[in-house]
């Protein structure tokens, strides 16, 4: 079995915060025009529990089903996106300023390495440096010490 490569892995996280947020709220819209939708279908008050699609069940009944099954699915997603964005702030929070600094503009504001370096006054290799050592921080924070 290939061992994970955890650096990278928060090197990927952090490169698609942005869009993990655009996610999650897009996410959200969709789970309410689903239950918006769901309204529409009116007088019935079903549970997973209750319906039977073995015996015949009917259009409605199935609908109903579908219904459960893509909540549910969009609840995890958005679950699963809340911890891994509140895990990289929480990680974030413990760094250095200048680790904070770099990791913000790099993956956050999108800048260049020449643009940080004008910024933070600081040469481009000691930014890798710092990088690097935020993203082995940060790394560990969401993925235990196997995360190194």
């Amino acid at each position: 079995m290939a061992k994970v490569n955890y650096y990278r892995v928060t090197e990927g996280l952090l490169g698609n915060y942005k869009y993990i947020m655009m996610g999650i709220e897009s996410n959200l819209e969709n789970l309410k025009l689903l239950e918006d939708d769901m309204a529409d279908i009116g007088a019935l008050d079903y549970s997973r529990d209750k319906i039977d699609v073995s015996k015949g069940s009917s259009v409605v009944e199935r609908k109903v089903l579908q219904f459960y099954e893509k909540r549910d699915k969009l609840q995890r997603t958005i679950k699963r996106d809340k911890l891994r964005i509140d895990q990289l702030n929480r990680a974030i929070t413990e760094l250095t300023e200048d680790q904070r600094n770099i990791i913000g503009l790099r993956y956050i504001d999108v800048l260049s390495w020449n643009e940080i370096s004008e910024l933070l006054n600081l040469t481009v290799s000691t930014l890798h440096r710092k990088k690097q050592e935020a993203i082995r921080k940060i790394s560990i924070a969401i993925f235990g010490s196997g995360g190194e």
